[in-house]
This record gives C-alpha cells, sequence and structure tokens, in this order.
C-alpha cells in the first residue's frame, strides 16, 4: 500500500505540473510570435503582487469569503446545487483534515484527537453522511434535468462514483471493524486485563451490547449482570481509547448487517479486502484529479478570485495575462451546466440540436483546443456554428459559479477557427455581435465578413446586376403568406434597418417589400443573395403592420436558412 500510496502522489505531481505549465504556456488563440512561458509567468505573478499589495486585497479577502467559502454565486442560482455541493465539499474537506491526513496532521489540528473517541467518531460519520447526500443530490439534478439540457459525460459520473464510493466503503470498513470479533480478540489479547473465562464472557458481552461486536457467545437478550461486570473490567483497560461504538450512528447501524455476512466470509478477510478497496480508490482518486474534472477544487478558488478582482467584462491588462486567464478558466469548469440552462440561445438549440450550441458543451471541446489536440473537422464545423449562433449576452458569464470569463473565450474561438478554414456564413445575421463586444477583434472580424461576401456575391445575383426579370410560379419558402402582399410598402415604411441609410437600396440590395415580390413571382434566388434579410433585426414590426398579415421576419428566417444549405451543399441546393 505504501508504494501504491508513493505512486498515486507521483503521478498527481507530474499531473499538477503539467496542468500549471498548461495555464502559462497555451491558449485558444496564440499570437504569431510565441510568448514564452516564462513571460507569462513572470506577468502573472507581477499582476498577482501588484493586487495584495494594493486597495484590491480587501477585494481579494471578502470574494474568498463570499465566493470560494460560501460560493454566494452558486446559491443566487440554485440551492439545490448549493446544497450539494457544500455537503461535498465541506464533508470532503473535514474529513480529510480529521481522518483521511492521518493521526500526525489530525493531532496537529486537535490536540486531544484518538479515531475510536467522541466527538471524532460521531463526526466522521456526520461528515461522510454529508458527502453521500450531496453526491445523491447530484446525480438526482443529472437524471431528473427536463429539458436534457445538463449533459453528462462518463468523466462526470466516474467522478461522483469515486467520491461516493470511498464514503461508501470507509463506513463499510468502520463497521466491519466494529462488528469483527477477530479484531476484538486480538485487541484483548494486547490490552485487555482478563483474569479467566467468566471475566472474558462478560467482557465480550458487554462489547457485543455496546460495541457492536458480533459474538456466537453471547447470546442476547444480554444478562444485565454480565455487561455491568464487563463495563467494570473494561474500564481498567479500554475506556481511555474507546467510546462506546454507537456514537458512529451510521457505521454502528451497518456493523448490525455487516456481522453476520463478515462472520460468514471470515471477517478478518472481510476488513482486509474493505481496507484495500478503501485504500486504492482514495489513491485513484488523487491520482487521476489533475487530469480530471476534479481539478476543478483548486483551479475554481484561483478563477472566482481573479474573477473578484477583476470582473467579468474587464479585460486583462496585456494578452499573456489575458491567455493565461482562458487557461485558469477551461481548468475551473466543473460542467455543471448552470450557463446553459440560463443560455439565451436555448431557442436556436431546441430547433437545432447541437450540442454546441450550449456553453457547457463548447467549453469541453475548447478545452481538447487549448490544449492543442486534433479534432475532425465535422466537429470543428458543428463547433463554429455554436459559436456564432452565441449572442455574447454575458449571461453565462453572469450566471457561472466558477467566475470563469465565458464571453472572452469564446470571442476569442471565434477568430481562432475563422483562420482555420472557410468563414461561417451565421457572421452576415444580426446574432453576431463580436464587433460590439470585442473591439480588439474588429480587423479579424472584417477580413472574415469580405471573405464571406464575396462567397455569397459568387453564389446569388444582385437585382441591381439583373438587366430583365423572369416570371414564374410563387417561390417556395416554407411560408406562403407572402402571397398576400399587394405592394403598399408598409413594411419598408416602418423598417428601422431601412431608416439608418441614406439610400437603403444601395446598402441592402432589396428592401423588404421587394423581396415579398420576388418570391411572388417565383424569384427567390435574389431575395436569398439580399444583405436585408441578414441586417434584419427581428424587431418584428414590419410583422406586426402589414394589412395583410404577411409574416415577413418568419420569410427572412426561412429565406437566411435556404441561402446557408446552398453555400455549404455547393450551390446545389
Amino acid at each position: 500500500m505504501n508504494i501504491l500510496l508513493g505512486l498515486s502522489i507521483l503521478v498527481c505531481l507530474v499531473g499538477l505540473f503539467l496542468r500549471f505549465s498548461g495555464w502559462f504556456s497555451k491558449g485558444i488563440r496564440l499570437p504569431e510570435t510565441p510568448i514564452p512561458a516564462a513571460k507569462r509567468f513572470g506577468a502573472g505573478m507581477q499582476s498577482l503582487f501588484s493586487t495584495l499589495f494594493s486597495e484590491k486585497l480587501v477585494t481579494v479577502i471578502t470574494t474568498f469569503f463570499t465566493d470560494v467559502l460560501f460560493q454566494k454565486r452558486l446559491l443566487s442560482h440554485s440551492i439545490m446545487r448549493w446544497v450539494a455541493h457544500t455537503l461535498i465539499f465541506a464533508g470532503f474537506i473535514l474529513l480529510l483534515f480529521m481522518h483521511g491526513l492521518g493521526i500526525g496532521v489530525s493531532e496537529f489540528f486537535f490536540s486531544d484527537y484518538y479515531s475510536t473517541l467522541q466527538p471524532y467518531l460521531s463526526l466522521r460519520n456526520l461528515f461522510g453522511l454529508m458527502v453521500l447526500t450531496g453526491v445523491i443530490i447530484a446525480v438526482y439534478r443529472r437524471l431528473t434535468d427536463k429539458p436534457k439540457r445538463v449533459k453528462s459525460y462518463s468523466s462526470d459520473w466516474v467522478s461522483l462514483a469515486l467520491v461516493g464510493f470511498i464514503i461508501l466503503s470507509g463506513m463499510l470498513l468502520e463497521s466491519s471493524k466494529i462488528s469483527s470479533n477477530a479484531l476484538y480478540q486480538e485487541m484483548v489479547e494486547e490490552y485487555g486485563d482478563v483474569a479467566d473465562e467468566s471475566e472474558a464472557l462478560a467482557l465480550e458481552t458487554y462489547w457485543a451490547a455496546e460495541h457492536g461486536v458480533y459474538s456466537s457467545n453471547a447470546v442476547k437478550p444480554y444478562d444485565p449482570e454480565l455487561v455491568e461486570q464487563g463495563r467494570e473490567i473494561n474500564g481498567n483497560s479500554c475506556i481511555e481509547c474507546h467510546a462506546p461504538a454507537n456514537g458512529a450512528f451510521v457505521s454502528f447501524s451497518l456493523a448490525k448487517i455487516m456481522g453476520p455476512l463478515a462472520a460468514a466470509l471470515g471477517d478478518s478477510t472481510t476488513v482486509s479486502t474493505l481496507n484495500f478497496l478503501h485504500l486504492l480508490t482514495c489513491f485513484a482518486l488523487l491520482a487521476w484529479l489533475p487530469f480530471s474534472k476534479m481539478f476543478h477544487i483548486i483551479a475554481v478558488p484561483v478563477s472566482l478570485l481573479i474573477n473578484g478582482v477583476m470582473g467579468f467584462k474587464k479585460p486583462a491588462e496585456n494578452l499573456e495575462n489575458s491567455l493565461t486567464r482562458q487557461m485558469i478558466g477551461l481548468s475551473a469548469c466543473t460542467h455543471c451546466g448552470s450557463c446553459s440552462e440560463l443560455c439565451s440561445s436555448l431557442m436556436f438549440y431546441e430547433s437545432f440540436q447541437n450540442d454546441f450550441i450550449l456553453p457547457s458543451e463548447k467549453v469541453q471541446f475548447l478545452k481538447k483546443i487549448a490544449a492543442g489536440e486534433k479534432v475532425d473537422q465535422a466537429t470543428l464545423n458543428h463547433l463554429q456554428k455554436g459559436l456564432y449562433i452565441c449572442t455574447s449576452c454575458d449571461r453565462c458569464s453572469t450566471v457561472c459559479p466558477s467566475g470563469i470569463n465565458l464571453r472572452d473565450i469564446f470571442v476569442s474561438a471565434r477568430y481562432h477557427l475563422l483562420n482555420q478554414g472557410v468563414p461561417e456564413t451565421s457572421i452576415l445575421s444580426h446574432f453576431s455581435f463580436p464587433l460590439a463586444v470585442a473591439k480588439s477583434y474588429v480587423d479579424d472580424h472584417l477580413k472574415a465578413l469580405k471573405r464571406l461576401e464575396e462567397r455569397f456575391k459568387n453564389s446569388f445575383k444582385k437585382l441591381s446586376d439583373m438587366t430583365t426579370l423572369t416570371l414564374a410560379k410563387p417561390a417556395l419558402v416554407g411560408n406562403n403568406s407572402f402571397q398576400g402582399c399587394y405592394s403598399c410598402q408598409r413594411c419598408t415604411n416602418i423598417c428601422p434597418v431601412v431608416r439608418l441609410y441614406d439610400n437603403p437600396a444601395e446598402q441592402l440590395d432589396m428592401l423588404p417589400h421587394q423581396i415579398i415580390f420576388s418570391l411572388g413571382i417565383g424569384n427567390k434566388e435574389i431575395a436569398m443573395g439580399s444583405r436585408m434579410i441578414w441586417s434584419c433585426s427581428t424587431c418584428y414590426l414590419c410583422q406586426e403592420h402589414c394589412p395583410n398579415q404577411v409574416e415577413l421576419t418568419d420569410i427572412f428566417y426561412n429565406l437566411k436558412n435556404a441561402a446557408i444549405s446552398k453555400i455549404e451543399s455547393g450551390g446545389n441546393a
């Protein structure tokens, strides 16, 4: 077991080194000239010390108590999740310091510590029960979320299973020790002061009655005189290091079941097997921690403190710290799904069922991109669509209990993917707001927009380029309400987008009433290529004021979808 412990510590330390070095060497959108890790680390340390030796120290301390310890952000979003987190985190940490780190550490915090004395006997069971309850609440939430916006990966279940099994195996181990007659006999031989068989029976009867030892010699109902005689004998040798085992209220209850079962299997074998499983699971969790989402127990406090000082809307003072903050944020994601539950783009997810529309799912794959892993092109295409459907409303960053600046990560990812290939066609839509929220990306945005407009120019004809119009059957756009249009032009007159321009016909290619007219004469092509449908703000004023109830905004949506389909299919749609 010592060898396994040493190996798990070694693996954990290697993993922590890789994680921390990744903070200062990797990123989603690295500059063309690489920034040395030492320079990024130095910039981070400089920001840290300038914060600690300034008035911002008060903010750091406040954030530590409100956000890190008491999880104010999580509480404001979901009481159930806050209860689950608090039970798991508080219970596990208290168990770790009071029990898991061994007698040396526990005695440092508690001078009178001994695992079989009160209050430690009861507290250990209480803390374990807290963790198990928190795990059950977390599992319930993931199984019952409707609609299914909280996605669960195998790593999420493994994390919960490891934590739950550590606690459950520890309770079963303690209950098997409580009921083990073999361990009891070893203790009597080493510490007991028993003169003859009658005293041995009295002591064993007392331990069976008060401590839950499984005994074939002590017969129920226990003789009160034997119990009292055993209590007196026990007081001469064992009372200083053993409180009544019923103080361990969970394990003592389980001992009533474990006693007969362990006796049948061999209680020494049962104790040693459970001990091995319990320690092995603890070592596995320790080794797995830096390579899994469990690393968030380190990354989340750092992310919350950064968020507390900077806020999610304030950019980092330099590129080095911006990249580092992104990497810390990706490490801090617990895949809890809070951002996905309140995402402003959920209406698109319900229609398209692209998981990358959900913020929590984008983050999982952006971790791979930041780490430099290869991702297949089909997945990248789906990810790019999910990134451009994002409205950059900041709601995800606001509700994130880990304090991650998700908007900054998503905007960086947009332009990283744009540099990898064809620009996403949704960049023409008003749902793409990076130009407004990230001024530093203006040049990139305009370059991508130019490339995309060139593709549309080559795919569709403009009204101004046509010398003749042909008449055909009304176009098929999934909405026939345009057939009621009689060109009164009320839609164009009331359109706020049209009113933005001195010469709207030149800037928008076609005006709203012209688009509807073109559909009426069967010319869908020029309608799909018009910049008007991409500039539409979906205010629905045209649709609300149309005297013939033509559903213009809905028709514009259908035209945009048809245009994207044609572009992506190579012009064959």
